[in-house]
């Protein structure tokens, strides 16, 4: 059974597995803010499942306090914060990518400037043969209507490919800078600026329970995060390493060369 929490205090929603499936395939209810005081006046603020509480479903999902559910939060961020190493050799890994895309780009901005000049040359050649009076200017006006959609789309390609490239460029530092952080950073964090982070990183937060009845708390990453926290991203990681550092086996020991008269 897992719950969503959703990017904001107000309450969670979740979606018990266990249930019989309705509707969508899973039965959903919602975990309303609850705050419960003891007999000393000290108050306890958590999260409750209606559905559990009003017995309208089969979820095995316990109360938890919103502090637990906090201190489970910060053991993923602390989890998910990429080793200094790691991060070096990812952003090593990226910026090849992206020198090999700027390869690639630079033969597409070639195509596409081709594209762009062809194009003009045609439009100027329709207007000289309109002025030698050898086409109509219905003509000249459908075929210069066609000619400029077609320009207008050659030119925001370029423009595409230039913005595209200077923007990856960017993110790569100030992503991985978040995600070698995050930690630190969330653990530092007032709670706006908490929530924010959440919604920045995850689409979802997963609050599991286990046969023990014990929560944990996982989570459905946003891009670009679930690419740097991706296991494919970790395994092309290492094989990076492996092949810069290949592993190197002993030399064998030459026997030395038998002397005359040895056994």
């Amino acid at each position: 059974m897992l719950i969503h929490l959703p990017l904001t205090d107000e309450h969670w929603t979740y979606t018990d597995h266990l249930t019989p499936p309705r509707r969508g395939g899973t039965a959903a209810s919602a975990c309303p803010l609850q705050v419960v005081k003891n007999r000393h006046g000290e108050t306890y603020p958590y999260y409750s499942c209606l559905g559990r509480h009003s017995k309208r479903t089969d979820c095995t999902l316990r109360s938890i306090q919103i502090e637990h559910a906090e201190d489970l939060i910060q053991d993923l961020y602390d989890r998910i914060s990429l080793a200094p190493e790691f991060r070096r050799d990812l952003e090593t890994l990226l910026r090849h990518g992206l020198k090999q895309l700027r390869t690639d780009t630079d033969l597409v901005r070639e195509q596409l400037e081709a594209t762009k000049q062809t194009i003009e040359r045609r439009q100027r050649k329709l207007l000289e043969a309109h002025y030698n009076d050898a086409i109509p200017i219905d003509m000249l006006r459908a075929e210069q209507k066609r000619l400029d959609t077609e320009l207008s789309a050659t030119k925001r390609s370029l423009s595409n490919l230039t913005a595209d490239l200077a923007e990856a460029d960017e993110l790569i530092a100030i992503a991985l800078d978040i995600a070698q952080h995050a930690g630190n950073t969330y653990r530092q964090a007032p709670e706006h600026i908490r929530r924010m982070f959440n919604q920045l990183l995850f689409d979802k937060l997963l609050v599991t329970t286990d046969d023990n009845g014990q929560h944990h708390v996982d989570a459905t990453s946003r891009a670009p995060f679930d690419v740097i926290y991706s296991p494919d991203t970790r395994a092309l990681v290492h094989e990076a390493r492996h092949a810069q550092h290949p592993a190197t086996r002993p030399a064998k020991r030459k026997n030395p060369p038998k002397s005359a008269g040895s056994p």
